[in-house]
């Protein structure tokens, strides 16, 4: 981001190993950043009873205690590694993923950040249901991904579509003092998905000859989206 004012990121943080990577990935990427390190915790359904009402209570008592201790865990995270960050805990009903993109919505944050240790539910949920950015951080971080990590340039994938040309707009804002490569790819969503594994593997491939710091798409809600989550091991952005 520019001077102006720093980046705004939405952190959805749950103490696995794979969020604290997200967080310190992130902040190599965009160290000058307020986060909102966010848990969220889910309310059970009412039960019959007061014996059962009593039980609730109690676990929902426990459920918050524990977000508020996970929300403070990756608080410490995020300021150790540079970034001024609040906590912000949640509770809610429904999908963990669903819940950080309707946050997202009212917090309107420049990106949503999630950790996953593979092309996990949560990651995709987000990305299906969010409209911000979203920058999903695969654990383990290939020692090669993770050198680049404070110098490389951002590889934005571009197949002549307009959500294509919002990706590479949205990423020359966020990462304004890196090098911005643009790599050209087919149009994975005009063969109805089935190019969408050679989309994702041309990325791949150019990020490690780029040796990039993150790659860009502009397809949240498609096949490639979903190829390239399982494909891509280097930090990627998600532009809707």
């Amino acid at each position: 981001m520019d001077g102006r004012r720093s980046a705004r990121v939405l952190a959805g943080y749950d103490g696995t190993p794979a969020a604290k990577l997200a967080l310190e990935v992130a902040s190599a990427l965009l160290p000058c950043t307020h986060a909102w390190v966010t848990c969220l915790w889910t309310t059970l359904p009412d039960a019959a009873g007061a014996a059962a009402e009593r039980l609730i209570a109690v676990a929902e008592r426990d459920a918050e205690v524990k977000a508020h201790r996970l929300a403070s865990a990756g608080l410490a995270v995020a300021r150790s590694n540079g970034w001024s960050a609040e906590p912000w805990v949640e509770r809610g009903h429904g999908a963990v993923g669903r819940r950080l993109a309707e946050l997202a919505g009212k917090l309107g944050p420049d990106l949503v950040l999630v950790g996953t240790s593979g092309a996990g539910g949560v990651a995709c949920d987000v990305v299906r249901f969010c409209f911000q950015p979203v920058l999903v951080v695969c654990s383990p971080l290939p020692v090669i991904a993770r050198a680049a990590l404070r110098e490389g340039p951002v590889l934005v994938g571009c197949d002549g579509s307009v959500g294509a040309e919002r990706a590479r707009e949205v990423a020359g804002r966020l990462f304004d003092e890196r090098r911005l490569v643009t790599l050209t790819v087919p149009h994975a969503r005009r063969s109805g998905g089935s190019l969408a594994p050679v989309v994702a593997e041309t990325l791949a491939t150019g990020a490690d000859r780029e040796r990039a710091a993150v790659v860009v798409v502009g397809a949240p809600r498609s096949a490639l989206t979903a190829a390239v989550l399982r494909r891509i091991t280097r930090p990627l952005l998600v532009v809707s």
